[in-house]
């Protein structure tokens, strides 16, 4: 009975990796798309990130769309990413020109970013889900009585 709650597990796991990164693709197609244009970095600075120990950049540009200017502080084409201090400080100080190109949302020229994110994540979800999918079947068929 435990192989198959774990089998379940697994399983909704799988499909839940699957659909996350069919999610993620989906975004970081659509993202991919967007215009750019360059834009004036006016602040930069660190701050704490989801986990305690983990630093977030935050760099506030200016850009200017149809005679509009716009302020943003997204790095990342995807929201929420952080890492190890050092790598942040040295992305903020050295991978950033005071002149950075900005992606924006042509349909909302608020929405922007700075750097593309890797692709690579949507490869690992993938794989971890269709590596999880048939483990979990495999738990549940095989799961008897013990």
């Amino acid at each position: 009975m435990k192989r198959r709650i774990y089998g379940a597990l697994v399983l909704l796991l799988g499909v839940a990796s699957i659909v996350a990164a069919w999610t993620t693709t989906s975004e970081i197609r659509t993202k991919s798309g967007w215009p750019s244009v360059l834009g004036k970095v006016v602040d930069r600075r660190l701050e704490s990130g989801r986990r305690a120990w983990r630093r977030e950049p935050r760099v506030t540009y200016e850009y200017v769309i149809n005679n509009q200017t716009y302020k943003n502080d997204q790095v990342f084409m995807m929201q929420g990413a952080d890492g190890d201090e050092a790598d942040m400080r040295r992305l903020i100080d050295s991978e950033i020109p005071e002149w950075a190109t900005v992606y924006y949302d042509p349909a909302d020229p608020s929405r922007s970013y700075l750097i593309a994110t890797p692709k690579l994540w949507f490869y690992v979800l993938l794989a971890a889900g269709i590596l999880m999918l048939p483990i979990g079947l495999l738990l549940i068929v095989s799961g008897g009585e013990e």
